[in-house]
């Protein structure tokens, strides 16, 4: 580094206050008065500098000298420039030599650009999303030709010579293994955007997450063994296959929704027996699951030793303590120079300095994987398998063997939810944490419809008797302040109106009809539906599907469409409700311009919009066979319109009216995003047998599963997506969506934990983990899934 150098800070580099950063990552970090660099696209660990540096830094937000950075930043704070530079030039020289500070102009000084646009074509196929970017390559999710999917890793075109060197020892290794253990690899070529390789998608989670969802639940251990054995199951056939991964950590390690493990990434392997063209690759990897002897000659500035079974064998130790415990086997330093050192001579954290009871079996084997001499390892990766299987997991006391389904990654989250709502639990015992108590959208009766869901569908009579205790303490509670109300969320009358099945009391009586019934209890379901129907005969002047006129018409639908061929009961208000409904409604939307220019109607998706009007129109339509309004094909060609391309998908703006700045705002979710309309489309395509309904259903559920959402929950989250992909799995019979559906919805479960902040309020069926965890039951029987409250129930 010169001081006449121009520089600038990399496209990638995020300067954070450590105060800033998750409670954990404080603790290891330890000085909360710091700032972390770290590049987001990159390899490179991150590094500590004070505010001082911090702030220096700054001055190379636009390129600028080393001399014109230090000058400025002096006279700004009153320092003397000379001393300044002096103190300060070391630092700036480690910026410059790991990558934070580069030259101005440079390919790195740019924002990234990715190499290729949804819907283009390669590899047979048209880019759905892109999944990855770092310095040297790009990973995509194409869809194939012949409807499947593949990943495609593309070299960039200023890719090093190490990062073509990983893609040719990745085909190598990929062609060798054919499709045993990892993805099978597909075709290889390349273009002007790079070399690329085409591999089989595999679906699922990375395996941290698939362990943090297994380490939340109570009582999970047996199942989290499991997990690690299936891990150490898949290395150990590796190696049997003559191949030394080289990068074992928890991100090369993907869970499927069925629990199959598959290793990924093979840049850094290579074959036994020098088998492989090209020699041994360079070193890598994540230091947390660096051996020794490659810390030792890093530290000593060595050239570092080969990969090897016994390194991959120490490299999987420590990924096995990751997932067991949720921490690493070291605390390691952010120094690097402390962090060397202390894979080379610290000995593993026992598992109560991280929170967890202690399992001496488990313990004692992997000390032994993370022995730091090789020869005091054990004698193969095969071996430490075939220890993890002996070792005896604990049972919890009266827990049943559950197969692992297309459900797995879910179930914790469901066993949790039934654990607070049978008695002893916490919900059963003092009711759900927060009010409204009593709907359906937050409060008992939302928990009833869960448990009716989830007992319907594993034929349960004890959670059937249980939700019907949960929505009869809803009933019995409605008139008590907070029922249907609170202030924070503010839920008020003047919001949700009167006669709302989702907000109100006519929503308590909806779901005891469903209990009823489900339960064989004649008498109490017919009272339920009478129930039903007076009080949603209630003035209501919103139109929308959440707090309105159509939500009775759609909760109407629900119940006739439970009851039909019931031999006593009397539906005979319920029909007349509806109807009555149905043609105030479209006395009013018959008058209105349309879709894309009325306000009093300008919202477009479910919960609020035009799709949840005709939804419920649909849904009342074929329940009763009754005649559909005149003006249905309009406006659903006209909402059918507004859908705007993306991709391979599509999707709707939530209002007709955009923001000052003319930008529409989209959504994956149900509420007002795509999510919802699959729901739309799919009953309009079984209603009308229109093939644009189809189409247009399959393009809302490419959008709801590949745009990314930090939301959880069933209303505006991935747990509602996931929901929508079942929904069109059960109308199209293509296992795609339920593929899609499984991973979405694993997605869900393992962030329940850790969501954003104000957007999961336990017990909430709607809002919170209620919705999540019905998913898991909808997953082990994708034929029957339904969303609850909302969806067709077969």
């Amino acid at each position: 580094m010169t001081l006449t150098e121009r520089l600038v800070l990399s496209s990638d580099v995020l300067i954070i206050r450590v105060r800033d950063l998750p409670q954990p990552v404080r603790d290891e970090l330890g000085d909360e008065g710091a700032f972390a660099l770290t590049m987001a696209q990159a390899r490179v660990p991150s590094s500590l500098v004070d505010e001082g540096m911090a702030e220096l830094l700054g001055e190379f937000r636009s390129p600028s000298t080393v001399v014109e950075a230090i000058i400025r930043y002096s006279r700004r704070l009153g320092l003397d420039p000379e001393d300044t530079l002096t103190d300060s030039y070391p630092a700036l020289r480690r910026c410059r030599e790991q990558g934070y500070l580069v030259p101005a102009g440079s390919e790195r000084a740019q924002p990234r650009q990715v190499s290729l646009a949804v819907g283009q074509r390669v590899a047979g196929g048209a880019v759905v999303r892109c999944l990855h970017v770092l310095e040297d390559t790009e990973l995509y999710q194409v869809a194939l030709d012949d409807g499947g999917l593949a990943a495609l890793k593309v070299l960039r075109p200023t890719g090093s010579s190490f990062a073509e060197g990983a893609l040719h020892r990745e085909v190598e290794i990929l062609r060798h293994l054919d499709g045993r253990v990892g993805p099978r690899l597909l075709a290889v070529g390349g273009s002007d955007d790079g070399p690329w390789l085409a591999m089989e998608w595999c679906d699922g989670v990375l395996v941290s997450l698939a362990a943090a969802g297994l380490r939340r639940a109570v009582g999970a251990r047996p199942e989290l063994l499991d997990l690690c054995r299936r891990v150490a199951q898949a290395y150990a056939r590796l190696h049997e296959l003559g191949v030394v991964h080289g990068d074992v950590h928890a991100g090369n390690v993907l869970v499927s929704p069925a629990g199959v493990v598959r290793l990924l990434d093979f840049g850094l392997a290579h074959l036994l027996g020098g088998r492989q063209t090209g020699g041994d690759p360079p070193r890598g990897g994540v230091p947390a699951c660096f051996d020794p002897q490659y810390a030792s000659a890093l530290r000593a500035h060595q050239p570092p030793p080969p990969a090897s079974l016994a390194s991959d064998q120490f490299s999987l130790g420590a990924l096995l303590y990751q997932l067991l415990t949720g921490a690493g086997y070291l605390d390691l330093s952010i120094d690097n120079d402390e962090l060397l050192r202390q894979i080379v001579e610290d000995a593993p954290l026992p598992f109560t300095r991280r929170g967890c009871r202690p399992w001496p079996e488990v313990e004692d084997l992997l000390g032994m994987a993370l022995a730091k001499e090789p020869g005091r390892r054990l004698p193969s990766t095969a071996a430490l398998s075939r220890r993890l299987a002996e070792v005896a997991p604990p049972v919890p006391r009266g827990a049943a063997a559950q197969p692992v389904g297309q459900g797995a990654g879910v179930e914790p989250v469901l066993r949790s939810v039934l654990a607070n709502a049978r008695p002893g639990g916490t919900w059963f015992e003092h009711g759900v944490p927060a009010a409204p108590f009593c709907s359906v959208v937050y409060g008992a009766a939302g928990v009833a419809t869960a448990l009716y869901r989830v007992g319907v569908l594993r034929s349960d009579p004890e959670l059937l008797a249980l939700a019907d205790e949960w929505v009869v303490r809803a009933a019995r509670e409605s008139a008590d302040p907070g029922a249907f109300t609170s202030d924070d969320p503010p839920v008020t009358e003047e919001i949700t109106g009167r006669v709302s099945p989702f907000h109100r009391l006519s929503g308590v009586h909806a779901v005891q009809a469903l209990v009823s019934h489900a339960r064989g209890d004649p008498l109490s379901h017919q009272s339920a539906l009478d129930a039903f129907v007076a009080e949603s005969r209630q003035p209501c002047d919103s139109l929308d599907l959440t707090l309105g006129r159509a939500g009775t018409l759609l909760g109407a639908a629900i119940l006739l469409e439970a009851v039909a061929g019931a031999r006593y009961a009397d539906v005979a208000g319920l029909t007349d409700l509806g109807n009555q409904t149905l043609a105030g409604l479209w006395a009013e939307l018959d008058a209105m311009p349309p879709v894309g220019e009325g306000a009093a109607v300008s919202y477009l998706g479910v919960a609020h919009g035009w799709a949840g009007l005709l939804l419920a129109t649909l849904r009342w339509c074929r329940a009763t066979r009754a005649a559909r309004p005149s003006a249905l094909a309009d406006r659903l060609d006209q909402l059918a319109a507004m859908a705007e391309p993306v991709g391979l998908g599509a999707r709707w703006s939530v209002s007709n009216r955009h923001g000052g700045d003319g930008a529409a705002v989209t959504m994956a979710g149900w509420c007002n995003g795509s999510a919802g309309h699959v729901h739309l489309w799919t009953t309009a395509h079984a209603v009308l047998g229109d093939d644009r309904w189809a189409r247009l259903a399959e393009q809302a559920a490419w959008h709801a599963y590949t745009t990314p959402n930090g939301i959880v929950q069933l209303c505006c989250g991935l747990a509602g997506q996931a929901y929508a992909l079942l929904d069109l799995y059960r109308h199209s019979g293509e296992q795609r969506w339920l593929t899609a559906a499984s991973e979405v919805a694993t997605r869900a479960a393992a962030a329940v934990g850790s969501p954003r902040p104000g957007t999961l309020m336990p017990g909430s069926l709607h809002k919170g983990n209620v919705g999540v965890a019905v998913l898991a039951a909808d997953l082990d029987d994708p034929e029957a899934a339904s969303m609850p409250f909302f969806g067709t129930e077969p």
